[in-house]
C-alpha cells in the first residue's frame, strides 16, 4: 500500500486488481486514502474520480 500511497499514477493498476479480489475492503482503503491525501496535499481529485468509478 505504500507504493499506492506515494505513487498515485500506478495505483490505477492496483485498483483494477483489488476490485476483482477484495472490492469492499478496497473501497474503504480508497476512502481513507482520499481523506489522507486531501488533508495533506489537497490533491484528492484523482482519488475522488477513482472512488466514483467503483
Amino acid at each position: 500500500y505504500i507504493i499506492v500511497l506515494y505513487i498515485p499514477i500506478i495505483s490505477d493498476i492496483f485498483i483494477l486488481m483489488f476490485m476483482l479480489i477484495e472490492k469492499i475492503y478496497f473501497v474503504i482503503v480508497i476512502f481513507i486514502y482520499s481523506y489522507i491525501v486531501y488533508t495533506i496535499t489537497y490533491d484528492s481529485y484523482y482519488f475522488i474520480v477513482v472512488y466514483a468509478t467503483i
